[in-house]
């Protein structure tokens, strides 16, 4: 399964597709492949700007043809394509910026897809562009567990529009990532303020059940991941969270059982050693949060 961070990645490429002019394109056919791109049908695009290209290279197909290759899993040759682009125009900020996700998702250079992106926003493309490249550097730096760099990208984000929910989301996870336990908490109480998007709030919730987890506040936790599964009943990840703090408060009642039933045989309380004895191979783990943004339509 596609993560989320891809999800969104794939979304924000295919957008490229209608950030390129047809009059930059230069033929009335480009419309027509970019028609092709915006219907989801890549193979016919990639078939129309392949033709364009044999008249003469272009960097705006060779830009186009590799965000559908792209969308067709075809990752060498679209990043064939996008290396190609940016070789014979190193001015446009979009051009790098596919690039980048291409090297991201496609080839899963990381470092030099940060390169791209970072050179994308020295370019200094449309304010949308501009937007995706900081949401798409944050995404590939949370991926590797930068969370701190992450969110310095996010905190330019959130400077343009402070109560976007999926920048919150995003933010409280970087926070939490980063054992910031507090900002954590305030993001995530601001998307429950702002936010209507079940999806959003189930990952707040769920954000605010790991953090009582983790302070073994296992009974509020339990709370937060229920209410999490009433904002969206197939989350996968509080249903996991939810089984694992119930079997914990369980662990815990059984071990009280042991100790007293130890207590009882030999008239001394040590019974807590058996018990963690016993439990600590039963214990499970948490299973981190996995949000779920940017869902493809």
């Amino acid at each position: 399964m596609k993560s989320a961070a891809l999800r969104y990645a794939l979304v924000a490429l295919g957008m490229a597709v209608f950030f390129s002019s047809p009059a930059r394109a230069g033929s009335e056919t480009a419309e027509v492949g970019m028609a092709h791109a915006a219907r989801g049908r890549y193979d016919s695009a990639v078939a129309v700007f392949s033709a364009i290209l044999e008249t003469g290279d272009s960097p705006v197909i060779r830009d186009l043809r590799a965000a559908a290759l792209a969308h067709l899993g075809r990752n060498e040759d679209a990043l064939l394509d996008a290396e190609q682009a940016v070789r014979l125009d190193t001015l446009t900020a979009r051009f790098r910026y596919n690039l980048g996700l291409i090297r991201a998702y496609g080839s899963r250079d990381r470092d030099a897809s940060l390169q791209d992106l970072a050179a994308s926003l020295e370019l200094r493309g449309d304010s949308a562009l501009r937007s995706h490249t900081l949401m798409s550097r944050a995404l590939i730096l949370m991926e590797s567990g930068a969370y701190e760099a992450a969110d310095m990208d996010l905190e330019r984000l959130a400077n343009e529009d402070d109560a976007a929910p999926r920048i919150l989301l995003l933010r409280a996870i970087c926070a939490y990532g980063a054992n910031r336990p507090d900002a954590a908490a305030g993001y995530a109480a601001r998307i429950l303020e702002n936010a209507h998007d079940t999806f959003l709030l189930c990952d707040a919730r769920i954000i605010l059940g790991n953090l009582r987890h983790k302070r073994g506040e296992w009974m509020e936790a339990k709370e937060f991941y229920r209410s999490a599964l009433n904002e969206n009943p197939r989350s996968s990840v509080a249903h996991h969270n939810l089984g694992v703090v119930c079997e914990r408060i369980a662990h815990d009642d059984y071990r009280r059982y042991i100790r007293n039933r130890t207590k009882n045989a030999n008239g001394k309380d040590d019974g807590d050693a058996d018990a963690k004895s016993i439990m600590r191979t039963l214990e499970p783990d948490l299973e981190p949060l996995i949000p779920s943004l940017y869902r493809v339509p």
